[in-house]
């Protein structure tokens, strides 16, 4: 699978999908927002939402248990987290979406005994209630997550979307979630730090969606404006990893003495300078994660007229090699022939 698309874009898709009653199913790196999406699905349509992982499920779950219903017959029974015919609606709801959770960590035989209810919308015996919706999600192959392939009924019966992090959509969605201003703020400064998984170290935590917004937005509300105290160190880094809290930890401190993305933007030539070379530093690397071929031009003046010859130089090198498209922007093509044997030893 090789087409991503953001949460926000799959919304609209699922959506869709579940109004045909056909399956939906995400897989992205772990940490994205699948559930988070399935939640505010569930909300805008006032379903209840029952959320089954798959990967501590049994195959009875599904399948249901063996009744003798006379000397003659039996039956399976399904367990009554499951609504079918009959199921009575939650109260102040309009049915229910069932989200099968992290499949491929399923076994194959709850996998198999999932078929019924995907292919077939059966709880043991029984069909599902006509207002019981059905999505699935999971992680991806190549994540290094026990990952059990899906059989091919199974994986045909769904209609597959990969997802992956989308900075807008995440800045648009935590504003109107009360996201931590400061997380707001970080990201906008390191864009790379959104969704940050490293498959090799297993058992760890990371930077992601879910952990920026779940964990440590709460967690950091009642403490002071500024910088975190070294006490609280522990708890950021427990959070997010300590790569990324080391790098958020030193930029609560310093985040208020530099200009924003959106400043330097508006008024290149107005901003003020950063008043201690770490600044710089940390300017520099933050327009060199944010610098696109729309807003090249105005960093380029910004730079230019404020830092010095080596911030510029750090700028320059770093995002052509990001994107080497920048090399075509007139303000950057026309700095590095100004200094192009600087432009040479540097890159060396």
């Amino acid at each position: 699978m090789s087409y991503e698309i953001t949460l926000q874009q799959a919304k609209p898709l699922i959506e869709q999908c579940l109004q045909k009653m056909k399956v939906p199913y995400l897989a992205s790196s772990p940490g994205l927002g699948k559930t988070s999406l399935m939640r505010q699905i569930a909300e805008d349509y006032n379903l209840e939402l029952i959320i089954v992982n798959l990967g501590d499920s049994d195959p009875t779950d599904f399948k249901g248990l063996p009744f003798n219903l006379n000397n003659e017959e039996a039956t399976f029974l399904p367990f009554d987290d499951l609504p079918v015919q009959g199921t009575k609606l939650p109260k102040d709801k309009k049915g229910w979406l069932i989200f099968l959770d992290e499949l491929p960590s399923a076994s194959r035989a709850v996998m198999a005994s999932s078929h019924k209810l995907v292919l077939d919308r059966l709880a043991g015996n029984r069909p599902l209630h006509d207002l019981a919706f059905v999505a699935a999600a999971g992680n991806l192959a190549t994540d290094n997550t026990h990952f059990v392939p899906m059989t091919t009924p199974l994986a045909s019966r769904m209609v597959h979307f990969q997802v992956k992090a989308d900075l807008e959509s995440f800045l648009k969605w935590g504003i109107d979630n009360n996201i931590h201003n400061s997380i707001l703020s970080f990201l906008r400064f390191r864009p790379d730090l959104l969704h940050k998984f490293d498959k090799k170290l297993e058992h760890s935590t990371f930077p992601c969606p879910r952990t920026w917004a779940d964990l440590l937005s709460p967690l950091i509300e009642d403490l002071p404006e500024g910088g975190i105290p070294s006490e609280s160190a522990p708890l950021i880094m427990g959070t997010i990893g300590s790569g990324a809290g080391a790098e958020f930890i030193a930029f609560r401190k310093y985040f208020e003495q530099i200009p924003t993305l959106d400043e330097i933007i508006s008024d290149p030539r107005g901003v003020r300078k950063p008043a201690e070379l770490g600044l710089e530093y940390a300017l520099t690397s933050m327009l060199t994660s944010n610098i696109t071929l729309e807003n090249a031009d105005k960093i380029m003046e910004f730079m230019t007229c404020t830092m010095g010859i080596e911030m510029q130089a750090t700028l320059v090198l770093s995002a052509c090699r990001k994107n080497n498209k920048l090399i075509d922007v007139e303000t950057i093509s026309n700095w590095i022939d100004d200094n192009f044997e600087r432009f040479q030893q540097w890159e060396k």
